[in-house]
């Protein structure tokens, strides 16, 4: 665990031997969760040392490639290559949604500090708004449309400027 402002390392441990797709902190900072292929993994931060403990997946999921992770208080929400999320609670899987189409991967997913809820970005070109429980709320925003209205597609021009627009906000 790197702190950019000051320029010096705060913590390390050892992780998993696949590589790292997305890493999210919880609200306190005192939990990490790591995804990647074929993991979850959490770590407790603990002084300098990041104690790593495999997430529990149990038979509402299965291992899979993990692509995008994001906390909700003390919740984390894991996009999967299957088109799910999956919601943990104390590292075990207490939920799992359809979010995007079967096999159309959730390639981001970001904690919504207006509405509490998450959003999710997938490869079938859905924008698509959750409360923290995994209810969508709203329609989806589809990429494919138009919807600067200049009579051509987006093609995920708006994605990238909510991903933008969050990540300057932190």
């Amino acid at each position: 665990m790197w702190d950019w402002r000051l320029g010096k390392r705060l913590a390390s441990g050892k992780g998993g031997k696949s590589a790292l797709l997305s890493v999210a902190m919880d609200g306190d900072g005192k939990t990490i969760v790591a995804v990647g292929v074929k993991q979850v993994l959490f770590f407790d931060v603990d002084g300098r040392a990041l104690k790593s403990k495999p997430g529990i997946i149990g038979t509402m999921g299965k291992k899979q490639t993990f692509l995008s992770a994001t906390y909700v208080h003390k919740d984390a929400f894991v996009g999967c290559a299957s088109g799910e999320i999956y919601k943990f609670s104390n590292r075990r899987v207490v939920k799992v949604i359809q979010a995007h189409g079967i096999n159309e991967p959730v390639n981001s997913l970001r904690f919504c500090h207006e509405s509490g809820g998450v959003i999710s970005g997938g490869r079938d070109g859905l924008v698509i708004v959750f409360d923290r429980s995994l209810k969508q709320v709203g329609g989806a925003i589809d990429m494919a449309e138009d919807l600067d209205g200049d009579g051509e597609a987006d093609n995920g021009s708006v994605n990238v400027a909510i991903t933008s627009a969050q990540l300057s906000n932190r």
